[in-house]
């Protein structure tokens, strides 16, 4: 039941990435993604964790469901508050598939394959498009199109039907690559990690996302620091930047503030409708009914869609799955078994080494029975606790790119967020079934951290519109 469950969780991410005429064809007429969702509920429910709803994220994602809801019931029009629901459920069932489903290292670098395969297949298409100069293609959106200096930038279907949507996967997903990195072979590494990250570079290349070309250097920054140190990760990050903007990434657009003058305004329109709606929002997804362009920040499109109820929901998510993925990443902070003084007894060596035969039909204890039934308990002692903090700090940087991307794109709710939030939560569940003593934080903690956090937030973007 595990495996199906995968394989359906699987199969749905791939549908809503690639939009279900990609996958289904024809047969996409009978609305199968519906279908597919319910199979995947009824195979996910006899693996639900007891404590899965008692997670911070699943309260966080809660409340921001409610927030939905509630921002369009309140615009006025009871009809769109359904509506509005459903939009949203999408996200709320991808992250409790993830958790339900990825409890072992395998399962991980399945999803993170799907998304790669289904990026390659876009990029593909997008690519040839350019090549053809066909401005009319679905993978294309030509920009200053009439103009002698207009742009033809990659994009995808569905839920990455905007080039700055599909950069921010594609920018996230390169330190999800080395999932498939095993220490000490370097040139297994090499053969794997170059040729994939080079095609997603490719793909970040050609959608001319100036925000994700930002989100690629903090990325580069962040996974070269522990290795070179500080200062020569930023140096490195800054080499990459002017060899990027040296290539024409962003198109022949300015990357300055002069450049962005119409988002810092879009900034200020989401201020103001904050601030005139400060409870629930303006709506969700409705920000464009106020101005003619999106708020291009994911701070300010969620604070005005949302409100501050909602707006803090969104932020509870982010910082627990921050703080879970900082504490997996440094470690346990007790060893995983209880350690051995000397000498040690006969009895507690071959213990050690494994049962004897003569204790064959003895009954296990707890501990046994994890370790050798096929389950997933089984599951998550398929990678150690060290590989396990290696997991957890790719999935930080994948986090750290969206969030980085996301501080100039309006993509507040999108489906990848909680991908990698599921993603977080698998690697502190196998750390914990492993053995792992991690320092978490209370929910009370996280409460009061997430209230700081989203004050602080709002109060940077207000300083940078006074100052600008």
């Amino acid at each position: 039941m595990q495996a199906m469950g995968l394989i359906v969780t699987l199969l749905y991410i791939l549908t809503a990435y690639l939009s279900p005429p990609t996958v289904f064809g024809p047969l996409a007429a009978f609305h199968l993604e519906f279908i597919l969702a319910a199979i995947a509920l009824l195979v996910s429910i006899p693996s639900f964790s007891r404590d899965l709803f008692k997670q911070p994220q699943m309260l966080a994602i809660t409340g921001m469901l409610f927030a939905v809801f509630m921002s369009r019931l309140f615009t006025g029009w009871l009809g769109s508050a359904p509506r509005g629901v459903m939009e949203f459920l999408p996200d709320v069932f991808v992250y409790v598939l993830i958790v339900t489903h990825c409890r072992s290292k395998r399962s991980l670098q399945f999803v993170t394959l799907t998304l790669f395969l289904a990026s390659c297949y876009v990029i593909v298409q997008g690519a040839l498009a350019v090549r053809a100069h066909d401005a009319h293609s679905p993978y294309i959106y030509s920009q200053g199109i009439g103009n002698e200096d207009y742009i033809l930038r990659i994009r995808g279907l569905s839920i990455i039907g905007d080039p700055n949507d599909f950069a921010q996967v594609l920018v996230s997903l390169v330190p999800c690559m080395f999932f498939f990195a095993c220490p000490g072979r370097r040139s297994r590494n090499m053969i794997i990690l170059v040729p994939t990250i080079a095609i997603l570079i490719a793909g970040l290349y050609l959608t001319h996302s100036r925000g994700a070309m930002l989100a690629l250097v903090a990325v580069m920054v962040l996974a070269f620091r522990r290795k070179i140190g500080t200062i020569p990760a930023a140096i490195l990050g800054g080499g990459a930047f002017a060899a990027a903007t040296a290539l024409s990434w962003s198109g022949g657009r300015q990357i300055s503030m002069e450049a962005g003058a119409d988002r810092m305004d879009a900034w200020a329109t989401g201020l103001e409708l904050f601030k005139s709606h400060p409870l629930f929002g303006v709506g969700f997804k409705r920000f464009t009914d106020y101005n003619y362009i999106t708020a291009h920040n994911s701070i300010v499109v969620c604070a005005a869609e949302l409100g501050i109820i909602g707006f803090y929901f969104w932020v509870l998510f982010l910082v627990t799955s921050v703080r879970r993925g900082l504490s997996v990443s440094r470690g346990s902070i007790e060893p995983a078994e209880p350690p051995v003084t000397e000498p040690t007894p006969y009895w507690m060596a071959s213990l050690q080494r494994g049962p004897s035969p003569s204790l064959a039909n003895a009954p296990r204890s707890r501990a046994m029975t994890v370790l050798e039934s096929p389950g997933p308990e089984r599951m998550a002692f398929d990678v150690s606790e060290p590989e396990i903090r290696r997991l957890a700090g790719f999935i930080l940087i994948a986090l750290a790119g969206f969030l980085v991307a996301g501080w100039f794109l309006s993509r507040a709710y999108v489906m990848w967020l909680f991908i990698y939030g599921g993603m977080m939560q698998s690697a502190l569940q196998m750390g914990q079934a492993q053995g792992g003593s991690y320092k978490i934080d209370s929910s009370s903690r996280l409460l009061r951290m997430s209230a700081v956090a989203a004050a602080s937030l709002l109060v940077i973007v207000y300083v940078i519109l006074r100052v600008r």
